[in-house]
């Protein structure tokens, strides 16, 4: 499965069997909204959105917010953009 740009096309579906084989309790979304984030949370994955945009810095909020929700999670933390280019 590709997208319309020919990158790989995984779902959340596809993701959650292995990020639970891996001990992932926490995906970070750094990209804009392309999924409904309770295709994870149904599936007792959580999920934070800390968007900003590609090829620039994130701001300090993000980054402050970004070591916070990862240090107290208790599990692996999955983390995200689009392409994996310019984060």
């Amino acid at each position: 499965k590709f997208d319309d740009e020919g990158y790989p096309a995984f779902t959340p579906e596809d993701y959650v069997p292995i990020f639970k084989r891996l001990g992932v309790t926490l995906v970070i979304r750094l990209n804009r909204k392309q999924y409904d984030k309770d295709r994870f949370t149904r599936q007792s994955v959580r999920h934070m959105d800390l968007y900003f945009p590609d090829g620039s810095c994130p701001p300090t909020q993000i980054i402050e917010n970004f070591l916070m929700v990862t240090e107290q999670e208790r599990g692996a933390t999955a983390v995200h953009c689009k392409a994996g280019l310019g984060r």
